[in-house]
């Protein structure tokens, strides 16, 4: 669900309205699995529309989380793992991969921020290192205003994207990939 994703980063929405935006989505896409409103869309939009519409999705998720991670940034500060400095230095290295496609670069990026998110945290006096214990479940449901927020801000633009990217790119690439293999329909798809 990128584009609620994107909203909720950009927008700062609370649980409950992200919470509200995913029941909105998840209700729709129940009902046109049902309606067979799901195999209408799989005919009449092409594969080059879906493409268009994933990439455009991904492209807005990281505008919103970048925009978002780097808006109190500055060359030296807040601290000093966590700048400009480093975010040039993990650019460099993202295009460097290039000449060695076989590293893992999002594994060596990942294990780098675990260790400095650990060495930051030691070093604290007022943070604390996370610690196990008994999880307890909840219910949780959105109130009032959540749906109202949620639904208008993110759930709207994320049911074309789950539509299209979730459902009938899902098939289509199913039937390329294992031509062999009876491709499951649009219909259980969106009502699984």
């Amino acid at each position: 669900m990128k584009a609620i994703a994107a909203i909720a980063i950009l927008k700062s929405l609370t649980a409950g309205q992200t919470a509200a935006a995913g029941i909105f989505v998840a209700a729709c896409i129940l009902a046109f699995s049902i309606t067979g409103l799901l195999e209408w869309f799989t005919k009449i939009i092409p594969i080059p529309v879906v493409k268009g519409i994933q990439v455009g999705a991904g492209l807005s998720l990281v505008i919103a989380a970048g925009s978002k991670a780097t808006s109190r940034l500055t060359w030296t500060g807040p601290v000093w793992a966590d700048n400009y400095v480093w975010l040039v230095v993990a650019s460099i290295a993202l295009l460097m991969i290039n000449l060695h496609p076989r590293i893992p670069y999002a594994l060596l990026l990942t294990s780098i921020g675990v260790i400095v998110s650990v060495v930051l945290v030691a070093m604290s006096s007022t943070h604390h290192l996370p610690g196990f214990r008994q999880w307890h479940p909840y219910v949780f449901a959105p109130h009032g205003n959540d749906w109202k927020t949620g639904v208008l801000n993110a759930g709207i633009g994320q049911l074309p994207l789950t539509t299209l990217n979730s459902i009938v790119a899902v098939t289509h690439l199913a039937a390329d990939l294992l031509p062999e293999v009876a491709t499951p329909s649009v219909t259980s798809i969106g009502i699984s």
